[in-house]
């Protein structure tokens, strides 16, 4: 009860603080104020992900880029609840969680037209709430006008989320500049891993940036310690499917092959009936994370078809964000390994995904825009070691020949 109180708060503050950041500074007459029935959006049409973006509205409505607009059809109900009312026109769909709400409102504002994100972004920084706080330092890396001070601002914010979430974002949508800046500075607050810990298993990350978080902490934690901690937020069923997976994954790499097993086993055995999608999850976790024989751990420095083809063509609930984990896990190896073909691989995943015969999940359209940008970095690395892979060895100069 308490976890849904504080969405429906999380929801409706981001709303109310963005309609009053932007609100209009002279009120419009009341003859130009239209009706619920003028104002009621047209049926959404598809967008390029697959999902539902709305049509435009009817003439003489509140233009589409007001960022009051932007959030105005956030359900006000309790966001537990699997169908929400909406508005005449639109057919009902499940509530978004937290983290896809500021996904779709970072989409939006950066798709409108008539002002920068700069603009929006910088005013949010100095906002009582921390939502808007680290939408406006998300805003201002998309725009690239993240400078020192806001950055600093952003580092040291009281509330730990906010860093934690922007820096996700950088990591997940920026440059290897803006992440290495802004690792720097998060690096020398000096977080106390404990507190660190503490913050990702009471949920404080339900806008994102646990993933991140969780690297942070795997890297300060002593290996004796490690271990336990990543174990206790991978058996946290009220935690994000992303963060206890990726705590699995960080497992995987400082754990021998059959303490790894036994761990995913009794992972898979301790989890109540109602929890068939986290099950199967971890059967396809260890399928692919152990060789054909399922005798040994695979490389954690590989990117293969065999287990983008075991992730990809097996359709179940969490496929589309294990295949991003995935990739998100290998590329940040600097000594990472792909086998040809695995770009296209994804690249016709994305490609076909929209049109295939698979029930819509709305929560998907996040991952799918981040699994965007991982393809194209997987494409980038595979072709960058095909060329080096291609380039004649030089020949040995005449010193070295005379050694």
């Amino acid at each position: 009860m308490k976890k849904t109180a504080f969405y429906l708060i999380v929801v409706l503050v981001l709303a109310g603080a963005l309609a009053w950041h932007f609100r209009p500074r002279e009120p419009a007459p009341a003859a130009a104020v239209p009706s619920a029935e003028e104002t009621a959006p047209a049926a959404p049409t598809p967008s390029p992900s697959g999902g539902e973006r709305a049509a435009a509205p009817a003439e003489g409505t509140v233009p589409a880029e007001s960022p009051a607009v932007v959030l105005e059809h956030f359900p006000e109900t309790e966001l537990e609840t699997d169908i929400v009312p909406t508005p005449e026109g639109i057919d009902g769909m499940p509530a978004l969680s937290p983290l896809a709400q500021f996904s779709r409102t970072v989409e939006q504002l950066q798709n409108n037209t008539l002002l920068s994100l700069e603009t929006y972004g910088r005013p949010m920084l100095t906002s009582t709430n921390p939502t808007l706080r680290a939408l406006g330092g998300v805003l201002l890396s998309k725009a690239n006008a993240l400078d020192d001070a806001a950055l600093r601002q952003l580092v040291a914010d009281e509330d730990l989320a906010v860093p934690f979430l922007v820096m996700e974002w950088i990591r997940d949508y920026g440059t290897a500049e803006q992440l290495a800046a802004f690792a720097e500075a998060l690096a020398a607050r000096d977080v106390p891993a404990d507190q660190l810990a503490d913050a990702i298993l009471e949920d404080r990350f339900l806008v994102g940036g646990g993933r991140v978080a969780l690297d942070v902490l795997a890297t300060e934690l002593p290996p004796e310690d490690r271990q336990d901690a990543l174990l206790e937020i991978a058996e946290e069923p009220d935690l994000a499917y992303d963060v206890r997976m990726r705590s699995l994954l960080l497992l995987g790499e400082s754990t021998d092959s059959e303490a790894y097993r036994a761990v995913l086993d009794d992972l898979r055995n301790a989890a109540p009936e109602e929890e068939y999608v986290w099950r199967e999850a971890l059967a396809r976790l260890q399928e692919r994370c152990y060789n054909d024989e399922g005798t040994e751990l695979l490389p954690a420095n590989q990117i293969t078809t065999r287990d983008l083809y075991q992730i990809l063509y097996n359709d179940y609930p969490n496929m589309v964000r294990d295949v991003a984990l995935y990739l998100e896990d290998r590329l940040l190896n600097p000594d990472l390994e792909i086998e040809s073909g695995s770009a296209e691989l994804v690249g016709n995943f994305l490609k076909e995904f929209p049109e295939s015969n698979r029930d819509w999940n709305v929560e998907n359209e996040e991952v799918l825009v981040r699994l965007q940008t991982l393809q194209v970095r997987l494409a980038d690395r595979e072709y960058a070691a095909g060329e080096a892979a291609a380039a004649p060895e030089e020949a040995p100069s005449d010193s070295e020949i005379k050694e």
